[in-house]
Order: structure tokens, then sequence, then C-alpha cells
């Protein structure tokens, strides 16, 4: 890949975090104060970091659901949409066709991006994300803690 064409993939905005995109298939603004959602992005499909951190959520399925949390899986170029309920995706595509999204810096090979029901960006981690550390962080969001008083 000529080092403009990798360049030029690197520059592409973040736009979606910002929900100012268009879309041509798959809405994220139809999330909006419906659902958090948790992007994932690798260049690795086989990563033990990627492996990892798809089992953390598929083993805590029941709380990921709970708190109305929506996972988007990208590598490369294709994206899927998880499935907490059985390892089937929901969605699949391909990034270009719907995202305008900004891909891993040179370096990076894996990051996890969290937001929040607002819309807005709330926790990006370059490594495994701890669910106990995502748990933590949506908890402590004003309409987390809204939800749970409604609760009891």
């Amino acid at each position: 890949m000529s080092l403009c064409l990798q360049a030029f993939r690197y520059f592409i905005a973040f736009c979606f975090i910002l929900l100012s995109m268009e879309l041509k298939a798959q809405d994220l603004k139809k999330h909006l104060w419906k659902n958090r959602i948790v992007i994932i992005i690798t260049n690795e499909a086989e990563s033990s970091l990627l492996q990892e951190q798809l089992d953390t959520f598929y083993n805590n399925k029941n709380a990921m659901i709970e708190r109305k949390l929506v996972a988007y899986l990208i590598i490369q170029d294709d994206f899927k949409v998880l499935n907490f309920k059985n390892r089937k995706p929901l969605e699949t595509g391909k990034v270009s066709d719907i995202f305008n999204i900004r891909y891993l810096e040179k370096d990076q090979r894996f990051k996890v991006i969290l937001i929040g029901l607002d819309g807005t960006v709330k926790l990006e981690h370059d490594n495994i994300l701890n669910i106990d550390k995502l748990f933590k962080k949506i908890d402590a969001m004003p309409m987390r803690r809204h939800e749970l008083k409604r609760k009891g």
C-alpha cells in the first residue's frame, strides 16, 4: 500500500462519533439515547487481544445487555454488529460503505471506544478494556444512575 493511500486512510475523520456523518445503510443515530456503543477496532482478525476482548464481553453478556450496550467490531474494512445472545453477528458489512471513520493510528493494532447514550466518546482504550473498568465508567454516568434509580 502506498504511503499516500495509507496516510489518507488514517486521515479519514471520526465523524460518526460526533453523529454528523452521512450513512448509506446503518444509521448509528438510531442508538442515540437508546444504546451505549462499544466499538472494537483492529487490523488483525486473529488477534489474541481481540479474542480476549470478545470473550470478556460474551462472558458478561447479561450485564452488557442490561447496560444497553451495542458492540461494533471493525476489522480493517469489515464491520460486524455483535450479538451478545450468541456469537452470530446481527449485521455485517463494509466500513467504507457506511461509516466515515478513521482507521487505527500508524502503530496501533487495537482500540476500544465507548460512546454514551448522548453520542459522545466516554472512553478510548488501546488495549483490552477490563470489564470492571467499562462497567464502572458506565455506572458512573448520570443516565445510568437514573436508570438504576428507576429500577429501584
